[in-house]
């Protein structure tokens, strides 16, 4: 009587197509590092785009031959080098380094004292605004010899969203923020008025 073999004996000590399950089982995460380092790759090259190009118009701004529109059209095309990048452009300029951040001085404080000023409340209008800020930076270049504070953030969409949770947080958008903080050159003699005090109605 003929017996019969089971099939499945056959593919004992058979390793044709291995190749292809291992395939499939390390494609994922090599992919990944893969991307990954283009991922990374590319944002070293945005990074080093943006603060080039900080460091282009910060120098023009100095010189105080140029508006802050031309050096925020210089700007936005050095960034518009980075595929679906949108810019973020903050601009303030200070007396002296140590007004860099500084809320406006107040002259006269009734309760209750401290923290923002309130109705009855007086204080130095630095930036000419006619109201108080907790930062008394103008939002222009300055005037000759002020300290002019330029910041940038930009965003931009991933590469490869398939990344995003592992070197982003989930995020699909890359952000870059870049700052310059300069003196500007004594290219005029400009008379800069006294700041007014303004006071909060009671």
């Amino acid at each position: 009587m003929k017996r019969l073999r089971n099939p499945l004996s056959r593919l004992h000590g058979d390793e044709r197509g291995s190749y292809i399950i291992e395939f499939a089982l390390l494609s994922l995460p090599m992919m990944t590092l893969l991307m990954g380092g283009i991922e990374l790759g590319y944002l070293a090259y945005a990074k080093s785009n943006v603060e080039g190009a900080l460091r282009e118009v910060s120098r023009l701004a100095a010189t105080g031959g140029s508006t802050a529109e031309e050096l925020d059209a210089i700007l936005d095309a050095k960034i518009g080098q980075i595929k679906g990048a949108h810019a973020e452009i903050d601009r303030r300029s200070y007396s002296s380094f140590g007004a860099v951040g500084q809320p406006e001085p107040l002259t006269s404080d009734v309760e209750p004292l401290g923290g923002e000023p309130g109705p009855g409340d007086c204080y130095l209008d630095i930036n000419g605004n006619e109201q108080w800020d907790a930062d008394r930076g103008s939002d222009d270049l300055g005037n000759a010899e002020d300290i002019l504070y330029y910041g940038v953030t930009v965003t931009y969409p991933m590469i490869f969203k398939l990344t995003s949770s592992v070197i982003n947080g989930g995020n699909n958008d890359m952000t870059i923020e870049a700052n310059a903080v300069i003196k500007n050159e004594p290219f005029s003699n400009i008379e800069v008025p006294d700041p007014e005090e303004e006071c909060i109605p009671s």
